[in-house]
């Protein structure tokens, strides 16, 4: 049983798709399929349930899966051990953010210049899971509340803005009550994504019901349907600070002063190496060289 096999095998399950896992390593489906055939052959059984070009995990399967990923994950882990013992860094992490997808960029872009031996596996997603099932080596996420784990840590508390047109009637106040943003159109978040669900408690604090216009999950549809006035929207001051839309005006809501917390979190069911440590320590620094504007020192109040 080659460990080539096992990975394979983990891909085409979580894709279900033998075409997929191919042009993904850039190789034939049939050398995939070669590929499952001589793990199914090692072990006896079919694993997957075959469909045309689909392909789902039997029973048998599933079984495997959960062993091969503990199997792959283990063999990692040691490399990375190994080569930390002989003081090499030439290895990759996984890296998966649920948050700050405009700061992440910058994050990537200027550790990969100071630590370029250091591979970095990146993926976004929009809503957070356990890192365990993520399968990461590091996950940076939002919360309502500060880290409380020895595995995680809150690196910056970020304003959640309320965010209008240049036009809107909004833009020439500097203060609004939350009576009044019954009757606005609002773009919103997605019910599904964790900003959704911080929004939702926004606005369940304001007692409204919003008005739903537009929903996205994407900031920069979000901004660009806000700067042409076709709603509101609350946003992460982050977001706001970084797209820098002349045509977008934040505004303060009376009574209310919300705040996220970005978290780093680590994997305390894998190896903890060195590289983690220093793209943790990085990320960590990186974050506290981010300025408050004037306007995230006045939107960062007492209430939370």
């Amino acid at each position: 049983m080659e460990l080539l096999e096992l990975e394979y095998f983990i891909r085409v399950s979580e894709l279900n798709s033998i075409h997929k896992v191919a042009t993904e390593n850039n190789i034939t489906s049939s050398a995939i399929s070669t590929h499952i055939s001589n793990l199914e052959r090692e072990l006896g059984m079919l694993l997957f349930n075959r469909k045309g070009k689909s392909v789902q995990l039997n029973t048998n399967g599933e079984i495997v899966y959960q062993h091969a990923i503990r199997m792959v994950d283990l063999m990692n882990d040691a490399q990375n051990e190994i080569f930390d013992e002989n003081d090499k860094l030439n290895y990759e992490i996984s890296v998966f953010t649920l948050t700050i997808p405009k700061v992440m960029p910058h994050i990537i872009k200027s550790f990969k210049q100071k630590y370029p031996e250091i591979k970095l596996k990146v993926a976004q997603y929009q809503k957070k899971k356990d890192i365990a099932d993520m399968r990461c080596d590091v996950m940076l996420y939002s919360s309502n509340d500060m880290a409380a784990t020895e595995y995680s840590k809150t690196i910056y508390e970020e304003p959640i803005v309320l965010i209008v047109s240049k036009d809107h009637p909004f833009a020439k106040e500097k203060c609004i009550a939350a009576e009044r943003l019954k009757e606005e159109q609002f773009i919103y978040p997605s019910e599904i994504s964790d900003f959704g669900q911080l929004t939702f408690k926004i606005m369940e604090r304001l007692g409204i019901n919003p008005q739903i216009a537009v929903v996205s999950d994407y900031p920069s549809f979000v901004m660009e349907l806000v700067a042409s006035n076709i709603g509101i929207s609350f946003q992460p001051g982050l977001t706001y600070k970084y797209y820098n839309n002349p045509d977008i005006v934040p505004v303060e809501v009376e009574n209310i002063k919300p705040v996220r917390y970005i978290t780093i979190g680590w994997n305390n069911m894998r190896y903890y190496s060195k590289a983690v440590n220093i793209f943790i320590d990085y990320t960590i620094e990186y974050m506290k060289t981010l300025e408050h504007s004037q306007l995230f020192e006045r939107c960062i109040g007492e209430e939370k």
